[in-house]
């Protein structure tokens, strides 16, 4: 009888471990329009969301139907969860397919969309956490870099962003430390929205 109690507690125990929620928000459709939604959100056993948001995500409509957008389907959407605004907009990247990234800065000449990877160590070695930046000019054009800080980085947003020759020295005197990575980009681009 005691295995019986143990067992039916850790089955009825999985249920709150991987629940479902609901968050309000909107999608921005092919067309441009904002549309009103409610997100289904998947929650692991300490709360944390389990979707992966760069993929897709689901809506529920009136009727209780859910319906599920890829990056191909939607221009973005924006729900709040738990007090914190999660916004993401379909972008390409590096492999050549369209995300849902999260903007880090949107501006009139430039904009930056990032997603990231934890990639586990193998037991040896400690795992990291690899970001991967689009950066959108407002021709259209795109450049993609990895947050592999190095000469490289710096030669190809230099090379990007050529027309602004009043940034290649900020480029060159920021840009020296990984921690200031995300900081340092901000700082850029702001200067070119600015200019």
């Amino acid at each position: 009888m005691k295995y019986f109690t143990l067992i039916l507690t850790i089955f009825c125990s999985f249920g709150n471990l991987f629940s479902q929620t609901i968050a309000s928000g909107y999608y921005i459709s092919k067309n441009s329009d904002t549309i009103n939604a409610r997100f289904k959100l998947k929650k692991g056993g300490f709360g944390q969301l389990n979707n992966d948001l760069t993929k897709e995500i689901i809506v529920l409509k009136s009727n209780g139907d859910s319906e599920i957008f890829m990056p191909s389907d939607i221009k973005g959407y924006e729900f709040t969860f738990e007090g914190i605004k999660y916004q993401f907009f379909s972008k390409p990247t590096n492999k050549g397919v369209n995300k849902f990234l999260t903007p880090v800065i949107i501006g009139p000449k430039t904009s930056l969309f990032q997603y990231g990877m934890n990639i586990k160590g193998n037991g040896s070695t400690m795992g990291s956490n690899q970001v991967f930046y689009t950066f959108e000019k407002s021709d259209g054009t795109y450049l993609f870099l990895t947050n592999i800080l190095n000469k490289k980085f710096k030669n190809e947003l230099k090379e990007f962003y050529k027309e602004y020759i009043q940034v290649e020295n900020v480029i060159d005197a920021k840009l020296n430390y990984w921690i200031e990575l995300q900081q340092d980009l901000y700082d850029i681009l702001s200067i070119i929205n600015n200019l």
